[in-house]
């Protein structure tokens, strides 16, 4: 009796060891079919029998981990790293949890750990830099509150996009007889139309003719809302043990008056990698687009495409694309980059967890700078240390969507809204000496040159002021012991300025004064275009005023060339060499020569040896200033006179400045000059400058004056 009840006990216990062989088996094999839903139920079933088993613990929070559950995820990580069968991929992951849950100062002690762990891994000092510099990654203050949309349901709702004065978006709501994807137990993606009905209730549509019984994901409409282009899931299943494979697809659809027709593949869907999350440029020509395909940087990266348009045989147009781009390191990191939007302003929006941010995925705005991008954080409360993703904003950049999985949501993924107000923008007055803050100065602004306003700084030289960020303000700030100065912020720029903080210098002790007169009544000349070259390499470009000045502050000495350019004038050159900021005011007076029909010129320090009219060298010199203004006027003709004293007979003077009027001329012609724009003449000594007559005493000083040689512009 005794050996049959071992028997029995043996028997119960090898059947009980099999039905949780059998059991684990099953979870497995959910689990590597990507069914995190099924596999966890399984496994925490499996894991109330054997509580300390490491590797439950370690699926169970994988699972949670890939369902985006991370409250949950993290009591079973907190577990894992405690065990024996840790793994360091454990240690880094429990640390992206403690910040994702805000548990700051834990996540960095734990990020320490695993610098110690695996010293060739940068990831831990990233995530360090990144809880230590959150402060600095609030660059971009875009709106104070968000809103949770009331539409949202316990499922999740995600990536809306613009549809006819509404939005359509991508979401899992409740639905009877509707499949549920096992990866996260939830019903399958479906676009939804939020509108209203006709008695002005809000209603929920499912959009007809796009969805299929699997996921349908962000998208996009074009073409004056007749084109929709969207993302859907490539679900199948290959090989002898049936792996999943879950590939993503562009799909667009149009409309033809009744109904969207038809799901037309973008030419460049494939089995072996995902391609999703359309987004278009402005005009329509650009496609950018999420995707892992060969070439990118991390996990996903952003591409673009370009439209090519062929007139085929039968002279119909036919629509292809581009090669994809990688978009390159600016946009792409070892991370994912994905969810591209572009608002009309050319602003490239889009989700990272490759770039600093606050955890998870983070929106950012890549700015179009010159040919290039400035790609900055949208800060809190846009990001946090959730997932955030799914930008969008309307075309006057006042209101917008996102997606977000922060607590506090409804269900997974919630839509959240905001406004975009006026903004706040604080003006600091600085010593630009000291860069000390400059107190009681007067901020005079006009709003798009018209309305008027006026603030003081405070105490510690600020001025807050509430700006409409589509409108232009210009700046001036007034300071009785300082030199005034001008500033301005034009429409949408202060999106880019750090903290919405902009500084203006004061100089109470140097400046440049730049006076231009008219060479011929010394009447003050206005509109001058007067260039500053700094020693740095730096070009200041002005323009004189009413009174023919331009008053420059400078920062740093220096010599200074200055350049003068103005219409029908000579281009004239000058410096100035400032030896010390502070040291005083500094000032230029410069005549500019009017150039007109019938003007003579005469070109000063043009000498001849005695009886001679070869050009010497210090003469080619002086013709060689001419050139610049004959290459200047190209359609310019001139007469080219030579003059002598009355010393010696007149027929000889006549003679000898017909020669060296000619010697000059030739001169020109050898320097590229057209001959048939210029014409030499001899005057001799018949027009004299003075009184200095034959037979009349005269100094040296007086006769000199009347050598010269002059040119007379014959056509301008």
């Amino acid at each position: 009796m005794k050996k049959l009840f071992v028997l029995i006990f043996i028997a119960f216990f090898a059947l009980q060891g099999s039905a949780q062989s059998i059991a684990l088996s099953k979870a497995n094999q959910l689990y590597d079919l990507y069914a995190y839903s099924e596999a966890v139920e399984s496994y925490e079933k499996l894991l109330k029998r054997s509580p300390n088993n490491e590797f439950l613990i370690q699926r169970v929070g994988y699972c949670y981990l890939k369902m985006g559950q991370y409250k949950q995820a993290l009591n079973y990580y907190e577990r894992i790293v405690q065990g024996k069968r840790v793994r360091y991929e454990d240690e880094y992951q429990y640390g992206m949890l403690l910040l994702t849950d805000g548990q700051f100062d834990k996540a960095i002690a734990q990020f320490k750990k695993c610098m110690k762990l695996n010293e060739t891994d940068v990831r831990p000092q990233d995530q360090i830099n990144r809880v230590e510099n959150f402060d600095k990654l609030n660059l971009l203050h875009l709106v104070d509150t968000i809103i949770c949309e009331p539409f949202n349901t316990r499922f999740a709702d995600m990536s809306p996009a613009f549809f006819k004065d509404s939005i359509a978006y991508v979401s899992a709501r409740d639905s009877s007889g509707r499949n549920t994807y096992s990866w996260n137990n939830q019903p399958f993606l479906d676009i939804f139309q939020f509108g209203f009905d006709k008695k002005g209730n809000p209603e929920i549509q499912k959009i007809p003719g796009i969805n299929t019984k699997y996921h349908e994901g962000p998208l996009v409409f074009t073409n004056n809302d007749e084109t929709v282009w969207f993302t859907r899931n490539n679900q199948k299943f290959s090989g002898a043990a049936g792996e999943q494979i879950n590939n993503l697809r562009i799909y667009s659809s149009n409309w033809n008056g009744k109904k969207w027709k038809g799901s037309n593949e973008f030419e460049y869907n494939n089995d072996e990698y995902s391609v999703g999350h359309p987004a278009f440029s402005v005009d329509g020509q650009t496609m950018y687009f999420a995707s892992n395909m060969d070439s990118t940087y991390g996990a996903t990266d952003l591409f673009k495409v370009t439209k090519v348009e062929k007139e085929n045989k039968k002279g119909k147009v036919e629509v292809s694309w581009s090669e994809p781009v990688n978009m390159g390191p600016q946009f792409n990191t070892v991370g994912k980059e994905m969810f591209p939007f572009v608002d009309s302003h050319g602003i490239l929006f889009f989700a990272s967890d490759g770039f600093a941010g606050f955890g998870g995925l983070d929106i950012f705005a890549a700015f179009p700078v010159a040919d290039s991008f400035n790609v900055i954080n949208l800060g809190q409360p846009i990001n946090s240390t959730y997932d955030d993703f799914g930008f969008i904003v309307t075309n006057n950049l006042s209101d917008g969507y996102f997606t977000s999985n922060r607590p506090g949501g409804v269900g997974s993924d919630d839509i959240y809204s905001f406004h975009i107000g006026l903004q706040h923008l604080m003006l600091n007055v600085k010593s630009l000496r000291t860069k000390q803050p400059i107190v009681n100065t007067t901020i005079n602004y006009t709003i798009d040159g018209s309305t008027k306003e006026y603030g003081k700084t405070d105490a510690n030289g600020v001025l807050w002021i509430d700006v409409d960020f589509q409108k232009n303000y210009y700046f001036e700030a007034l300071n009785p012991t300082y030199i005034s100065n001008t500033d301005s912020l034009q429409a949408y720029e202060i999106f880019k300025i750090s903290d919405h903080k902009k500084t203006i210098f004061l100089d109470n002790k140097s400046q440049l004064q730049v006076l231009v007169l008219n060479e011929e009544n010394n009447d003050p000349l206005a509109g001058v275009e007067v260039i500053l070259k700094l020693e740095n390499g730096n070009e200041i470009n002005l323009i004189t005023d009413a009174s023919g000045k331009v008053i420059q502050s400078l920062n740093e000495p220096g010599l200074i060339e200055i350049e003068f350019h103005k219409e029908n004038y000579v281009t004239n050159q000058a410096s100035v060499d400032i030896d010390e900021i502070g040291a005083g005011n500094f000032s230029n007076t410069t005549r500019l020569t009017p150039i007109y029909t019938g003007k003579t010129i005469t070109i000063e320090n043009l000498y001849y040896d005695v009886n001679s009219s070869l050009i010497r060298a210090d003469a080619a010199l002086v013709l060689d200033e001419l050139l610049p203004l004959l290459v200047e006027f190209p359609d310019m003709k001139i007469e080219l006179s030579s003059h002598t004293d009355c010393r010696a007979k007149s027929n000889y003077n006549q003679w000898l400045s017909q020669k060296r009027a000619e010697s000059a001329v030739q001169y020109l012609i050898s320097k590229g000059i057209d001959k048939s724009r210029m014409i030499a003449v001899g005057y001799g000594e018949s027009k004299l400058l003075n009184h200095c007559a034959d037979g009349v005493d005269c100094s040296e000083e007086e006769h000199q004056q009347n050598r010269r040689t002059e040119f007379k512009i014959l056509e301008f």
